[in-house]
């Protein structure tokens, strides 16, 4: 295939029955390719190349963005946020340990915990 806009069309006329989905993304990925390869060079003489391959490089997404797209799921999905409580009982109060037996509980985990 040759790559600008114009063989592009052709070969997809030509070729859409019978290359699979595969074939073609394959071809789009291979001019994605060549357009950065064509992007780093420091040639002056290939900005027609260039510009064909983006041409190309755009019928091939256009393409495949028409024939390809996942079809869009006609039930409407919405997240629904739900503000509701985590604890169900908020009523209980969290009691106050005095600093000696907070450092207790802090030993007796540190005794059960393996390191």
């Amino acid at each position: 295939m040759a790559t600008n806009g114009e063989s592009a069309r052709q070969w997809l006329k030509d070729n859409k029955q019978k290359a699979s989905e595969s074939r073609i993304k394959q071809i789009r990925d291979n001019l994605n390719k060549k357009a950065h390869d064509l992007s780093n060079a420091d040639d002056d003489d290939i900005d027609d190349q260039y510009q064909g391959v983006l041409e190309a490089l755009e019928i091939m997404d256009t393409f495949i963005e028409k024939h390809f797209a996942p079809v869009p799921d006609t039930k409407e999905t919405s997240a629904i946020l739900d503000s509701s409580s985590l604890i169900s009982d908020t009523s209980s109060d969290v009691p106050l340990l005095s600093s000696q037996e907070k450092q207790a509980r802090f030993q007796a985990l540190l005794k059960t915990s393996k390191f």
